[in-house]
């Protein structure tokens, strides 16, 4: 069952009809990262990442890809993994039609070397959606999603989300975009028992008895409005602020790993976020992308070892400030040929009450993208 993936992958690249449209995009990028985990132990590393994706269109409504990467670090060299996956987009209905309905799909899997491969997983998602155009300006758009991600060698950090979502998009004073989202989700995800600490997991192998699981479901709320809007005719600004409540959280207790980096649970969190992304083009040939965020973050309570302290259950509470420039420059080719070479910075500051997560990190990359 583990190599299910892998052998959809070869199924797929024979099955689709000769006279298909095939677009393929190839990378290689890499860099240097200041702090590898995102935690107190300011590892630093540096990487590299190959990436082949066919995006395959056998009729003019479908979209099938097809992808395959590979990462690989330099001094964390157990941590490289490969990633493998698959996915779909159908579109049923004319451009014309004032409702769109859309489905999309991905399946993926990464694997990663021997001492991490506690850590290999796997990842699926279904979304399906209608876009409504009520006017020229006006579009409210509604859907159902759910996402899985399984560990292959344990269930402990499985989860299942089923998520209702609705949004409005309205264009005003010329170019000016206000997006709306509100969305209701429901988690399904093994909670550890509240009498956890009479069976501590093993000292030696830190696993945990799968007697003191208990499923739960964790429900969340969320509201993200977005404006973008351009300012002169080079420069376009785009505002994102989002929210995020649990509604049930109080009796959750999570196993987790002690960084950031591998933690199935990094990005389980309520809390509120803004970012502001400015993308110029007053360099000819060229397009910067400059942009700021800060978020609050609070996560579940998390089950955790590491070296400040013993085996203990704590929520924890994050401020997240990130800042990063990028820079790019598309060469389009008669022939259809787009090479796309950039480079980005980025600085992140995480601050924590706890020492373990309260953090520094610069990271510095570059790569090239070929579409063919």
């Amino acid at each position: 069952m583990r190599a299910y993936p892998f052998i959809l992958l070869f199924l797929a690249a024979f099955a689709l009809p000769v006279s298909a449209d095939i677009k393929i995009d190839l990378g290689v990028s890499g860099g240097y990262v200041q702090n590898l985990l995102k935690d107190s132990s300011d590892l630093e590393d540096s990487y590299s990442t190959t990436t082949a994706k066919f995006n395959i269109y056998p009729i003019r409504s479908l979209e099938f890809n097809v992808l395959a990467e590979y990462t690989y670090y330099g001094k964390t060299y157990n941590l490289s993994n490969f990633v493998g996956g698959i996915g779909f987009r159908f579109i049923p209905t004319s451009r014309n039609s004032p409702v769109s309905l859309y489905l999309s799909g991905n399946l993926n899997e990464r694997k990663y070397r021997e001492l991490f491969k506690g850590f290999d997983n796997r990842g699926t998602e279904l979304v399906i959606g209608m876009v409504h155009r009520l006017s020229p300006g006006i579009h409210h758009r509604t859907g159902v999603s759910f996402r899985s991600s399984s560990y292959l060698d344990s269930d402990i950090a499985d989860q299942k989300n089923y998520e209702l979502f609705t949004a409005w998009n309205a264009t005003f004073l010329g170019s000016n975009s206000l997006d709306c989202e509100i969305g209701f989700g429901v988690a399904r995800y093994n909670s550890i028992r509240e009498d956890i600490f009479d069976v501590l997991p093993d000292p030696e192998t830190g696993q945990v008895d799968d007697t003191i699981y208990i499923e739960r479901n964790l429900c969340s709320f969320y509201i993200s409005p977005r404006l973008s809007r351009p300012i002169g005719s080079k420069i376009g600004l785009n505002l994102t602020f989002t929210h995020r409540d649990f509604l049930n959280s109080n009796e959750a207790i999570v196993y987790g790993s002690s960084n950031q980096y591998l933690s199935p649970w990094a990005s389980v969190w309520e809390g509120q976020s803004i970012t502001a992304t400015i993308k110029t083009f007053l360099v000819p040939k060229f397009i910067i992308t400059t942009g700021a965020g800060y978020r609050v973050k609070t996560f579940l309570k998390t089950l955790e070892q590491n070296q400040f302290a013993p085996w203990q259950a704590e929520s924890h509470k994050e401020e997240e400030s990130k800042s990063y420039l990028q820079l790019q420059r598309p060469i389009a080719f008669r022939s259809g040929l787009l090479i796309e070479p950039s480079v980005q910075i980025e600085y992140t500051h995480n601050f924590s009450l706890s020492r373990l997560y309260d953090y520094t990190d610069v990271s510095v990359s570059g790569g090239i993208i070929i579409r063919l």
